[in-house]
């Protein structure tokens, strides 16, 4: 039986100074049929110089694309409409991949739309494993944001029938696109044994650039979605307010859900205001 061919998809913007950290990784990556795409978004710096560089003078087939208009769903978008492998993975260009996780993962892919995996994140020193808790219900991803950008490999042609990345949404991109994965009825397989990758976190992330009008913005474009279940519109109000308790602002989102709902919500935002956690394992009862 052949392999899966696999292309990693990377947008690159303004990363001179992480690029050698993320090259020496993709080296290391041991999995073939393997292609890299990288993408730059406008970066100011050196870093197209880098890629361009790097495209020369890997062993692995790499292709530069750029994308002037700034956005990582727009670079993401580009590098899967250019992508023609079976299978497509998107990586953060300041992170480090794990060189043997396709080889690990790519196996399990034969028969679903996208094999979902735990990833590490480094903090103060420290690798933490993110979460996973594996469920086809679209209300659990808006709580629990299983499906991240790193811990998605991708069938081409269903992201590619599910609509690929959502350019208007500029932050929680990776939570809108798992919610519309799973609201499609994507085939999904779980890989838990173990956690793959280094996820960085830095002043340079933009998890520390982002606000409450991004957030909202992102949720509005999951009120657009057809279809969206009474459940589904539970659990994004009790993600509304959660929000609205762990920064002090109001949420507000054009949801018609009872006043049962509302009561909840109301204690979920005052339970998360007092610094208490685990507040969306309490809103999954509900949903």
């Amino acid at each position: 039986m052949s392999k899966l061919s696999v292309t990693i998809v990377i947008p690159v913007l303004d990363r001179e100074g992480l690029l050698p950290r993320l090259f020496s990784s993709l080296e290391a990556v041991t999995y073939r049929p393997l292609e890299v795409m990288l993408v730059d978004n406008g970066s100011k710096d050196g870093s197209l110089e880098l890629c361009n560089r790097f495209a020369r003078e890997s062993m692995l087939p790499v292709t530069v694309l750029t994308e002037p208009e700034r956005g990582a769903n727009r670079a993401r978008n580009l590098g899967l409409l250019s992508c023609h492998t079976e299978w497509v993975y998107f990586f953060d260009s300041d992170d480090e991949l794990s060189p043997d996780f396709l080889d690990v993962l790519a196996p399990q892919a034969r028969g679903c739309d996208l094999v979902a995996f735990p990833t590490q994140m480094e903090i103060g020193g420290k690798l933490v494993r993110r979460s996973l808790f594996p469920s086809l219900s679209p209300a659990r991803q808006l709580l629990s944001a299983s499906l991240n950008t790193q811990g998605m490999l991708l069938r081409t042609a269903f992201l590619r029938q599910t609509g690929g990345w959502d350019e208007r949404a500029s932050v929680w991109q990776d939570w809108e696109l798992g919610f519309r994965l799973l609201h499609r009825k994507a085939e999904v397989k779980w890989y838990t044994a173990r956690a793959f990758h280094i996820l960085h976190q830095h002043n340079g992330s933009i998890t520390q650039q982002t606000d409450n009008v991004e957030r909202i913005q992102t949720m509005k474009l999951v009120l657009e979605t057809p279809g969206l279940t009474s459940a589904e519109q539970r659990a994004l109000y009790f993600r509304s307010q959660l929000l609205a308790g762990q920064t002090g602002e109001d949420v507000h989102l054009p949801l018609a859900v009872s006043l049962a709902t509302r009561c909840v919500g109301r204690l979920l935002k005052l339970y998360t205001r007092l610094g208490l956690r685990g507040a969306w394992r309490m809103a999954m009862l509900f949903v």
